[in-house]
């Protein structure tokens, strides 16, 4: 069973608060342990959590606050219990932009931290999902170069601190007709044998899509 509640406010100090509550199973997996015969099998692993967040978003002028925590608890210990939170601001850039022919420029900077307050504990379960989770101490950039309504590019990098490895997209939407949008983009990834993205090595891709709204 899952269950998802969000609800989400104006006020007066914050455009937006936000709160959500998940009860179901992680996406990321954990390793457990398990004896058939006489031979000791590693099982991958999907454990039940539950994830408790809140966040805000807020303007001033031309720049965007916005933050959010979440804290995963993890059932009987399968996995570990940790916090993980961002926080961020988006800078609008519009008289610049118009004089190098574009509509506006929007550059987002967020940082990412986890702290696992209490590790993996349960009998046979010998791996967390800890080295497949994401934002564990890294910064995101993401810099959107909007054209006009119908043309737009896009670059995103994550940096992932000690050990380090790097994520970069190059992308570009054209929307060709009403509902009907064309997207192209370039991946490039690197990084530490043992860092996140160092496992996706050498998978750099091109990738294509149209995208039809009904």
């Amino acid at each position: 069973m899952q269950t998802i509640v969000l609800f989400c406010v104006n006020g007066q100090n914050f455009d937006t608060l936000l709160a959500s509550a998940y009860h179901g199973l992680n996406p990321y997996y954990v390793l457990r342990e398990e004896t058939r015969g006489s031979k000791k099998v590693i099982i991958k692993e999907n454990v039940k959590v539950g994830n408790y967040a809140a966040g805000f978003s807020t303007d001033y002028k031309k720049w965007e606050f916005h933050g959010e925590c979440l804290f995963n608890f993890s059932y009987d210990g399968k996995d570990d219990h940790y916090i993980n939170y961002v926080g961020g601001i988006t800078y609008t850039i519009d008289e610049l932009a118009k004089k190098i022919f574009l509509e506006k420029i929007d550059l987002t900077i967020e940082y990412a931290e986890e702290i696992v307050t209490k590790e993996q504990y349960a009998d046979n379960y010998n791996r967390s999902s800890q080295k497949s989770r994401l934002g564990q101490n890294n910064i995101f950039t993401r810099i959107n170069f909007k054209y006009d309504e119908d043309l737009s590019f896009q670059y995103i990098s994550d940096f992932e601190f000690d050990p380090s490895g790097r994520y970069n997209k190059i992308q570009s939407k054209y929307k060709i007709r009403p509902g009907l949008e064309w997207m192209i983009a370039t991946e490039f990834i690197n990084g530490k044998d043992d860092s996140y993205y160092g496992r996706w090595a050498r998978n750099d891709r091109l990738l294509t899509a149209l995208k039809y709204s009904f």
